[in-house]
């Protein structure tokens, strides 16, 4: 929700200049065909059925904003679930929200979200592993078998598959892969 009023004010900011210039010159270029002493009269039902159709217009535009915005921006989906297996050989694998960007056999890329600092609003997302999606649940749930743990996140990863709510609520998954974490040389030509 917080997000969402940050894009209101950013939004407001870049159209208010231009809609209050425009009123501006409106107002100017009609200032002198006003007259003080004529009386207007418009009956009240048509400022009723005006305002109902300016509200109609205004939801309308609101809700197109908002699915627009849930389209463009869709928020990476979060683990909710931990499934360690009973031999420490297989892998970990984590049941991620709902989303449908991700495809079966993809390769992600495992962030862990924390605060920059404790009074700021800005979020640092740290790399801290490496997944497949193996599963993409008819419920559209999603379950990334980690294939590598970065070992400077040892204490994190072991949080991970304690079930700590705390730290799983804040890892996420994109479809993005650091070639260096995956072990896979890249050679550019130049």
């Amino acid at each position: 929700m917080r997000r969402l009023w940050q894009d209101v004010w950013t939004s407001f900011k870049a159209v208010s200049g231009p809609v209050l210039a425009g009123a501006g010159l409106v107002l100017a270029i009609l200032g002198p065909l006003y007259v003080p002493d004529k009386a207007v009269q418009v009956s009240l039902i048509w400022v009723a059925v005006a305002s109902l159709g300016i509200l109609t217009l205004l939801l309308t535009a609101g809700n197109m904003v908002m699915a627009a915005r849930q389209l463009v921006r869709p928020d990476a989906p979060r683990a909710i679930r931990a499934l360690v297996p009973a031999n420490e050989r297989q892998r970990l694998t984590l049941v991620m929200g709902r989303s449908r960007q991700f495809g079966v056999n993809i390769l992600v890329t495992v962030y862990h979200e924390d605060h920059l600092s404790a009074d700021s609003a800005e979020i640092l997302e740290q790399a801290i592993g490496v997944g497949q999606v193996i599963n993409s649940q008819e419920s559209g749930l999603i379950q990334v078998r980690v294939l590598r743990e970065d070992r400077n996140h040892a204490v994190l990863w072991e949080r991970i598959r304690g079930g700590d709510m705390a730290v799983l609520s804040r890892v996420v998954i994109k479809p993005s892969i650091d070639f260096n974490a995956a072990g896979i040389e890249v050679r550019i030509d130049e």
